[in-house]
């Protein structure tokens, strides 16, 4: 790999691309860990047994946030732009 990013950027990893992705980790796993407590609560029983299970699917939305961002942020500098 080379190392340059493609389109107008600073580097590998531009201001905004980063900042989409945080948003986009943020985003996502906020969204993922607020089904995983609902879901454990509407699911009843011990809250602490669920822990394992919202931590593994907030990281899941994080991950996928993360992904996800850059390209929605794309998406959205480009409709600003029109």
């Amino acid at each position: 790999m080379s190392g340059h990013a493609t389109g107008s950027g600073e580097g590998p990893m531009s201001k905004s691309m980063l900042r989409s992705t945080i948003i986009g980790v943020a985003w996502g796993g906020g969204l993922f860990a607020a089904l995983s407590i609902y879901q454990s609560l509407a699911g009843g029983g011990p809250f602490l047994q669920h822990l394992n299970p919202i931590a593994v699917m907030t990281v899941i939305g994080g991950t996928v946030g993360g992904l996800i961002g850059p390209m929605i942020g794309a998406i959205v500098a480009r409709r600003r732009n029109r």
